[in-house]
């Protein structure tokens, strides 16, 4: 195992790239049951694979879902 410790006044601006976040709207449809439920959820992330994590992780965590369970139509970066 590594352990990498940071101290944020040595890092260079390339490192510090990844912190910036956008806001990205994702949509689609969740298995509840026997019934379908879309859902539209805005998360910030560093990126869109990032914004796919925490959605299947927010709904898995609230609702008991697994990713086959979930099914993403769209994922678009709002302004």
């Amino acid at each position: 195992m590594v352990l990498r410790s940071f101290s944020w006044g040595m890092m260079s601006q390339s490192e510090l790239e990844w912190c910036d976040t956008m806001k990205y709207a994702v949509d689609g449809w969740m298995l509840l049951g026997k019934e379908q439920r879309k859902f539209h959820k805005e998360v910030e992330a560093e990126n869109q694979k990032r914004a796919l994590e925490k959605v299947y992780a927010e709904l898995g965590s609230n609702h008991r879902l697994n990713r086959k369970e979930i099914k993403i139509e769209s994922v678009k970066e709002v302004g």
